[in-house]
């Protein structure tokens, strides 16, 4: 509910300002693409986050805090190593620099 409401603030301050300063060529439709598929990932993502917290609190309804913290250093280390894999691609093609001359200089 709250990623509709913020639909219009999200356009303007990712798709209007980047554009108003010349930061960003990127369609109204590709945005709209993009921000769809980030609701999406987050969605999935907030919900195995809360399905694990539940779990945890079902287990151990008295040290369940202990518990989750112990869990934080491991989900995120695990979410560092699947973002790139995963999440990236969904936004960014990655491949060889075609730009032989600027692949030179940055090499």
């Amino acid at each position: 509910m709250t990623a509709i409401l913020t639909i219009p603030l999200d356009y303007y301050a990712s798709f209007v300002k980047a554009h108003v300063y010349g930061f960003s060529n990127q369609s109204l439709g590709r945005w709209l693409n993009h921000h769809l598929i980030d609701t999406g990932v987050w969605t999935l993502i907030g919900i195995v986050i809360v399905w694990i917290l539940y779990g945890v609190i079902r287990k151990s309804p008295r040290r369940w805090w202990l518990y989750l913290g112990i869990l934080t250093f491991p989900l995120l280390t695990f979410s560092q190593l699947v973002e790139p894999i995963w999440i990236a691609p969904l936004f960014n093609k990655f491949g060889p620099i075609k730009n032989k001359h600027l692949e030179q200089k940055i090499l």
